[in-house]
């Protein structure tokens, strides 16, 4: 099963800078500047790949203790 590391300390920055942006962006999809979508993907990517991870780490870990259980 492969690795899934999802290091969102590095994001903070982009965070921060997202934040900045979101305040002087007016409430209409269309004037968003294209940096504020993309960094709105960046986060519903990251986003996602946390879930994604927080799954399967919890997948291995019940499936570690299924296993522990069954040579018992």
């Amino acid at each position: 099963m492969p690795s899934l590391k999802v290091g969102l300390c590095c994001l903070l920055p982009l965070w921060q800078l997202y934040q900045r942006l979101l305040a002087n962006v007016s409430p209409a999809y269309c004037d968003v500047p294209p940096v504020v979508q993309a960094l709105t993907e960046l986060f519903y990517t990251a986003e996602n790949l946390a879930i994604v991870s927080t799954f399967m780490n919890s997948k291995l870990v019940s499936d570690i203790i299924s296993f522990i259980r069954q040579m018992q």
